[in-house]
C-alpha cells in the first residue's frame, strides 16, 4: 500500500505567504472537495480553525502559543483525521518551518544550525510515514533582508528585545538565516523528502505572476478561488523611520499595539511614496557576499534569482516625517484606535489564558460555512 501524501510548504518568509495561507483557510472545503485536507487542530474538543500552522512549526523549536497544543498532540489529530480523509493529500503551511530558530533568541550565532538540526530531527519522527513534498519560496538575499528590515522595525517592540540598531548591524545577525544553502542541505540530509520543489519568489517566472496561483499549481488544486488580497504591504520609508525613534524608548505591549494600528492608517496616506530601503554600500556589499551561494543555488538545485543591482536610496523627506508625527499624536488620541486596541488586546487575553471560552465564543460568533474535518 503506497503512503499518502504529506505536502510541507515551508516558506521563506515575505515569499507571499500570509496570501496563500489565506487562500488555503478560506478555501478549506474546496481544498476538501479535491481531496486536499488541510487541517486544524481541536482544544477542549472545539476546532480552532487554524489558519496556518506556524503554532505547530514552533513546538519544534519548544516555543509554545496559541492554541498551546503539544507537537505530539497536534500530530496525533492531524494522523487520526488524515486517516479517516478519502482523499492522499494532507498540506500544512507556515513559515517558521523553515525560519526558526530566529538567531536573536540565541546566546550564540553558531548555535544556529545544530539547533536547525535537532528541528528536523524531531520533525522526522512524524514525517517519516508519509510520502513527503516540501515547497519552498526564496527570496534573493538581498531582496529578502530589504523586507526583514522594514518588518522587524515595525514590530520590535513585540519581540521581546531589542534585535535593531543599525541596518549594518541587523545584515551581520541575520546572517544565518540567509544561508540558504546550509538550510537546504540540512533538509535534504535529514528529511529527505520524496519531492523537493524550490522556487524563486520572481513574479516573472511564477504562474500568472501571483503567488496563490503559482501555489495551486504546485499542490495540483484546479478548483475556483477568489483573488486574494495582498497583505502584509510595506510601509513608505518616513512611516518605517518613525517607527525606528518610537523604538528607542521601551514601550507596553498595548501601546506597541495601538502605535502599530496608527501607523498602518498613516501609511495608507501616503501610497505613493517608496518602502524604505537600506543605503547603497550595504546593498553592494551583501550582493558581493552572497554572489557565491546564490550561484551554488542555481547550479546545484536550479534556483535562479533575478540578477540584482544596486538601488539609488531616496533621503528621508523632513516635511512627510513632520506629518507622521502630527498624524500620529492625533491618532493616539482617537477614541476608535483605543477601542480597536482595546478590542484587540481582550482577543489575546482571552486566547491566551481562557483559551476554551475563546474558542467557544469564536466558534459560535463566526459566519463562515462549518465543514467536518474529521
Amino acid at each position: 500500500m503506497s503512503k499518502k501524501k504529506l505536502i510541507l510548504h515551508i516558506g521563506q518568509s515575505k515569499t507571499g505567504t500570509s496570501s496563500i495561507q489565506k487562500f488555503c483557510q478560506s478555501h478549506r472545503q474546496s481544498l476538501f472537495d479535491e481531496e486536499i485536507f488541510y487541517p486544524s487542530v481541536k482544544k477542549n474538543g472545539i476546532d480552532v480553525n487554524l489558519r496556518e500552522h506556524n503554532s505547530f512549526a514552533e513546538t519544534l523549536c519548544g516555543i509554545s502559543r496559541y492554541p498551546n497544543v503539544s507537537f505530539e498532540d497536534a500530530c496525533r489529530q492531524f494522523d487520526e483525521r488524515f486517516m479517516s480523509f478519502p482523499g492522499d493529500k494532507m498540506l500544512l503551511s507556515g513559515e517558521s518551518f523553515w525560519g526558526l530558530p530566529h538567531v536573536w533568541g540565541l546566546k550564540n550565532a553558531d548555535d544556529f544550525l545544530p539547533l536547525y538540526r535537532q528541528k528536523l530531527l524531531k520533525l522526522k519522527n512524524w514525517t517519516s510515514q508519509y510520502h513527503l513534498h516540501v515547497i519552498l519560496y526564496l527570496r534573493h538575499p538581498l531582496d529578502w533582508f530589504q523586507s526583514s528590515v522594514s518588518h522587524i522595525i515595525r514590530h520590535e517592540g513585540l519581540l521581546g528585545k531589542k534585535v535593531y540598531r543599525s541596518d549594518e548591524q541587523l545584515y551581520e545577525l541575520l546572517k544565518p538565516h540567509m544561508d540558504y544553502l546550509s538550510q537546504i542541505n540540512l533538509w535534504r540530509e535529514v528529511l529527505s523528502p520524496d519531492v523537493f520543489t524550490i522556487r524563486p519568489f520572481d513574479r516573472t517566472v511564477l504562474k500568472d505572476g501571483d503567488a496563490v496561483a503559482d501555489f495551486c499549481s504546485l499542490i495540483g488544486y484546479q478548483g475556483e478561488r477568489l483573488r486574494e488580497i495582498e497583505e502584509n504591504s510595506s510601509w513608505p520609508a518616513e512611516v518605517t523611520e518613525f517607527k525606528k525613534k518610537f523604538n528607542e524608548t521601551p514601550h507596553t505591549k498595548w501601546k506597541e499595539w495601538t502605535a502599530i494600528s496608527v501607523l498602518s492608517s498613516i501609511a495608507d496616506n501616503y501610497p505613493s511614496l517608496s518602502a524604505y530601503q537600506i543605503d547603497e554600500v550595504l546593498q553592494g556589499r551583501i550582493i558581493s557576499e552572497m554572489g557565491q551561494m546564490c550561484g551554488e543555488l542555481s547550479s546545484e538545485y536550479g534556483v535562479k534569482f533575478p540578477v540584482m543591482q544596486v538601488k539609488f536610496c531616496r533621503d528621508i523627506r523632513q516635511d512627510i516625517l513632520a506629518n507622521v508625527d502630527k498624524e500620529f499624536t492625533e491618532g493616539l488620541a482617537s477614541w476608535s484606535i483605543r477601542l480597536k486596541t482595546f478590542a484587540y488586546f481582550m482577543k489575546g487575553m482571552l486566547r491566551n489564558y481562557l483559551t476554551g471560552v475563546y474558542n467557544l465564543v469564536k466558534f459560535l460568533v463566526s459566519p463562515r460555512k462549518r465543514i467536518s474535518l474529521f
